[in-house]
């Protein structure tokens, strides 16, 4: 497969792995978290507990794939914040 440029490809795919797999692990550290700390039997508590992996989660990913060069997650991110600077 000649075309494909399977050096390149298989670094972004780790480097979209790690920023993945460390978004994952840091959500499930707060959802674990948060659920020692709070008690989710109501509607509030896990809509909480839902907002903050996610929040987190974006963050942590976003900020690995800036550390990490992913161009891609990169170029929309600029995209996306220009538009809202308009």
């Amino acid at each position: 497969l000649g075309g494909l440029e399977t050096g390149i490809l298989a670094r972004f795919l780790v480097r979209l792995l790690v920023a993945a797999g460390t978004a994952a692990a840091v959500g499930w550290a707060v959802r674990y978290g948060l659920d020692q700390l709070l008690a989710r039997d109501g509607k509030l508590g896990a809509v909480l507990t839902m907002a903050s992996v996610t929040v987190t989660g974006a963050l942590v990913y976003l900020g690995l794939s800036r550390v990490l060069r992913i161009d891609e997650v990169n170029s929309i991110t600029r995209l996306v914040t220009g538009r809202l600077k308009r």
